[in-house]
């Protein structure tokens, strides 16, 4: 069955510990950054017979891009002018011979 062209087709979701792995850092960082972020999906129980919070944590592929994205040193526009900074000097002008300057003309000689 092919989807119709107007559908809006569903982004990947992350749980937290899949983020971690790929950040590094423990599944409980990753929750602490995420829990306030608009756009995440959070199942939780009702908490009527139990007595502790148990919640589902997923977060869409456009929430973590933004976060990254947010919380990076280097931006993905920092990235794009270091690249041309980069192919600016590689293929800058090339210094001319200087060895013909290392001799004085003869008229700005001292005369021995």
């Amino acid at each position: 069955m092919v989807p119709p062209e107007n559908a809006v087709l569903p982004e990947p979701y992350f749980t937290p510990a899949e983020i971690a792995e790929l950040w590094r850092v423990s599944v409980d960082t990753i929750i602490r950054l995420f829990q306030n972020e608009p756009g995440i999906l959070v199942l939780e129980n009702s908490r009527s017979k139990q007595k502790r919070r148990y919640r589902t944590i997923r977060i869409p592929d456009s929430v973590l891009y933004r976060v990254q994205k947010r919380r990076s040193l280097v931006t993905v526009e920092h990235q794009v002018y270091a690249a041309r900074h980069n192919e600016m000097l590689v293929n800058r002008r090339k210094p001319r011979n200087v060895e013909h300057l290392s001799e004085a003309p003869k008229a700005l000689q001292t005369p021995s």
